[in-house]
Order: structure tokens, then C-alpha cells, then sequence
């Protein structure tokens, strides 16, 4: 039987008998008893259709009598009551009205939580979180920040259903905020952060379908770069929090792991916590992770043969193109070092390849065809400088990637174009004529313009 026709029949049922006429708030019932049942149920039935054709400004009036008088009706009047409220927050400009409006929005979820809040499949956990996350969007700046993370901070801890990507983003940014307001929470945000991102891979790899994949992806995304914008990712801030915890944890890899990632997220490669969390992981369980750890723990004692070791084995155990683009640019540097520049351009291109989208490798090559100008043309001063112009070629590369680096790359230019030969020096030249392709030789090879 339809739902219409079951609500019919209770009208039809109840409506006979105005004499004990009571609202289901004043009477504890669902519907409530007599001419009240019935105008519960009439409400409902024209209320839901406008609902759920998001027409709320004709479903309104109808919800807000069933809203207050049968409270217990359905758990709809809560799902669609949220929206219908949203709605009537988003066309109201009057500052008192639109505080009332928040008020209304926020006992909406009160007395979802009062009538069903033991619902099995949404309880009262699961219902603060989404309350938590419509608090957070209303109120914005005015939030009360400890009265948004506990609610959030309930959902989040019972789990139940799994927290979904909106309740973990809103429940991150809630603990940043408050670690703004007082320093003291940073704890308390690091270990938020770690544990979003373990709960948005579990969502991932569990219950995310079609839009939700990516909308989840852009959560960690968002998350991870708030992060370490926050102030909360100094390296000796977080070697004083971590510092201690790694030695009573040096057989738990899964803390070892998660610290691993940590420091390397905020750039802290160079810190004693990431050695020492590197050097236990590795010997319990080898991961990518562990292996940059060991190998940057090398390149500090100038052991690069043990480095390259320790990189390679990295990239083996490597599962993502990031973790591949930092383990190949790192062994670019060491044979840059070596002035093994032929290597270190194969290994920086490696890493462009796994991410085109990054300046450093560009950056890398263009340095290393400087360094060599005078080794590739030694008796000949004029062909020497025609090596910057490759080397130019890479730093406009290298800016056309990543416009974060505009100022730093154009005064490498500068600097280069200041080197290059002369007019009248190309002029001179035999081998040389302004805008004809020539070859730099050498270990360059490479095709440039004569400026």
C-alpha cells in the first residue's frame, strides 16, 4: 500500500471523533488523536510533494504545523525540515530574523535527535555530526567552536556508518580554528588531521560511489593543504610533541607510519624524529616511506652510496606518482652533487615524469647546464655563453608549471640573460646567427634559438 493511502486511511480512522481532539506533542502520540490526527496527517500529505520538489516556500507553512504539532510523525519532517529551514536562512536578510532562523534550524536537529535519536540506521551520533556541520556553515565566524567540535567530535568518535567526508572536513577545520584561538589544542589538531585522512581512505575504499570518489579526493586535498598552511606543521613544534611518543612506540608501525607521513607533509625530512620513526619502520615493515626516511638519514652523513641504495629501494616499493616524483628529484640532487649532471638530468626527468606539474626538476637542469657553460666549450667564450640560453629554456619551463615561483625563477633569467653572447659577439661568430636552431654540445644535446 502507497503511503498515501496508508495516511488516508488513519485520517479516515481517527478523523471520526472530534471529541478527544489532541496534538501529537501534547498527547505523546505519533500522530496525535481526533480532528488534530487528521490535520497532522493533511499537513504532511500537502507538505511533501513541494518538498520534494525543493519547493519549500509552498511546502513551509503546511511543515511547520506538522513540525509543531506532531513531532513524532515521521523522521522526513527532520530530513526535509533541514532543508525547508536552510531555504528560509538563505532568503532572509533581517539580522533578528536570520539569528531566529539559525535558532530554528539548529531544533530542528534537537528534536530529530529527542523523537529519533534511536533510530538504528541514523542515531543520535550520526545526527549531530550533520548538525555539527550545518552549525560550523550558519554561524560562521560566530561559531562557538568548543560546542561545534563537541558535536562533531561525538560523531566522529562512534564511527557509526562511518564518518561521512562533510562531518571529517568540518570536524578538521573546527580543530584548527580552535588551535588558533589557543596553541594548546595543536596536539589535539595534528592528531585530527592523521586521523581525516585515515577515515576519508576507509570512506574511499568502502562506501564512496560515483561524485562522492572525487568530492572525498577533494576533501583530502583540502584538509592536507590547510594543514600546512595552519602554522600547526613547525618541525620544532612537532619534534616536541612526537619526539617522546617514537621511542614508546618504536614496535607499533602503524603509529611509525602515520609520524613518518606527518613530518614529511610539513617538510620536517631533516628532524631526529623522522631518522629514528624511519629506522623502526624499516626494520619491522620496509615501505616507500621508511626508505626515504633511511636514505635521507644517508645524504645527512654524506653517505650517498647508501643513499642512492636506500632511493632505489624506494621507488620499487612506491605506489603513488608523488612518492615516485620525491624519490627520483632526491636522486637528481645527489648525482647534481656528484656532478654526475647526465644522471641527475635522467632522474629529474624521471621525476617529471611521475609529476609534470613541478618547477624544482626544471630548476635542477637549468643550474646544472650554467655549471657546465665552461666545461662543454672551454677555448671557445662565445659558444660557452650560448649555454644559457638551454638553460633559460628550462627556467621558462619551470614558470610555466608553477606561477608560485614567478619572482624566483624571473630573477634566475635575469641573472643567465645577463651571460648571454653579445649581438655583436654573434654576429662575429661563424657558427652562430640570431634566431637560427643550433645544437649546445657535450652531455646538454639539446636544440636552443640563438636570441
Amino acid at each position: 500500500m502507497k503511503s498515501g493511502n496508508i495516511l488516508l486511511t488513519i485520517a479516515l480512522t481517527l478523523g471520526s471523533s472530534s471529541l478527544f481532539a489532541q496534538t501529537g506533542a501534547a498527547s505523546g502520540t505519533r500522530f496525535g488523536m481526533g480532528e488534530d490526527s487528521l490535520r497532522c496527517i493533511q499537513n504532511i500529505s500537502l507538505y511533501e510533494p513541494y518538498a520534494k520538489q525543493r519547493n519549500y516556500k509552498e511546502a513551509l507553512d503546511y511543515w511547520e504545523l506538522a513540525f509543531s504539532e506532531c513531532p513524532a510523525a515521521s523522521k522526513n519532517l527532520y530530513i526535509h525540515g533541514v532543508n525547508i529551514v536552510k531555504w528560509q536562512i538563505s532568503q532572509e536578510k533581517d539580522p533578528a530574523k536570520l539569528a531566529a532562523l539559525k535558532e530554528k534550524l539548529m531544533n530542528v536537529y534537537d528534536q530529530r535527535i529527542k523523537y529519533f535519536g534511536n533510530d538504528r540506521q541514523y542515531p543520535t551520533e550520526r545526527i549531530l555530526g550533520n548538525k555539527g556541520v550545518d552549525y560550523v556553515a550558519v554561524y560562521g565566524k560566530d561559531a562557538d567552536l568548543d560546542q561545534a567540535y563537541e558535536m562533531l567530535n561525538i560523531s566522529i568518535e562512534s564511527r557509526l556508518g562511518m564518518s561521512s567526508p562533510e562531518v571529517v572536513k568540518a570536524w578538521v577545520d573546527v580543530s584548527e580554528r580552535r588551535y588558533k584561538n589557543n596553541p594548546e589544542n595543536r596536539e589535539i589538531y595534528i592528531n585530527n588531521y592523521l586521523k581525516s585522512l585515515e577515515y576519508l581512505d576507509e570512506y574511499l575504499n568502502t562506501l564512496a560511489k560515483d561524485k562522492m570518489i572525487e568530492y572525498t579526493e577533494n576533501v583530502k586535498t583540502y584538509v592536507t593543504e590547510s594543514y600546512a598552511k595552519s602554522g600547526a606543521a613547525d618541525c620544532e613544534a612537532l619534534e616536541s610533541v612526537f619526539g617522546a611518543k617514537i621511542e614508546e612506540n618504536k614496535e607499533n608501525v602503524a603509529f611509525l607510519k602515520q609520524t613518518i607521513a606527518l613530518l614529511r607533509r610539513s617538510k620536517c625530512q631533516e628532524s631526529d624524529s623522522y631518522f629514528i620513526a624511519s629506522e623502526y619502520a624499516h626494520k619491522i615493515e620496509p615501505t616507500s616511506e621508511s626508505a626515504m626516511g633511511m636514505a635521507r638519514q644517508s645524504m645527512k652523513k654524506d653517505d650517498f652510496d647508501q643513499a642512492l641504495t636506500f632511493f632505489n629501494e624506494a621507488a620499487e616499493l612506491a605506489t603513488t606518482d608523488d612518492e615516485k616524483a620525491d624519490i627520483y628529484l632526491s636522486m637528481a640532487v645527489i648525482y647534481n652533487k656528484r656532478r654526475a649532471y647526465s644522471k641527475a638530468r635522467e632522474f629529474a626527468n624521471k621525476s617529471l615524469q611521475a609529476d609534470p606539474n613541478q618547477s624544482t626538476p626544471y630548476i635542477l637542469i637549468a643550474n646544472m647546464y650554467a655549471n657546465s657553460a665552461s666545461d662543454i666549450y672551454p677555448s671557445d667564450h662565445v659558444l660557452a655563453q650560448t649555454v644559457y640560453y638551454a638553460a633559460v629554456d628550462k627556467l621558462e619551463r619551470a614558470k610555466s608549471v608553477d606561477s608560485s615561483k614567478t619572482a624566483e625563477i624571473n630573477s634566475m633569467i635575469s641573472s643567465y640573460r645577463s651571460r648571454f653572447p653579445s649581438n655583436q659577439d654573434v654576429f662575429m661568430h661563424p657558427n652562430l646567427k640570431k634566431g637560427e636552431t643550433i645544437t649546445i654540445g657535450g652531455w646538454i644535446q639539446e636544440k636552443t634559438v640563438v636570441r
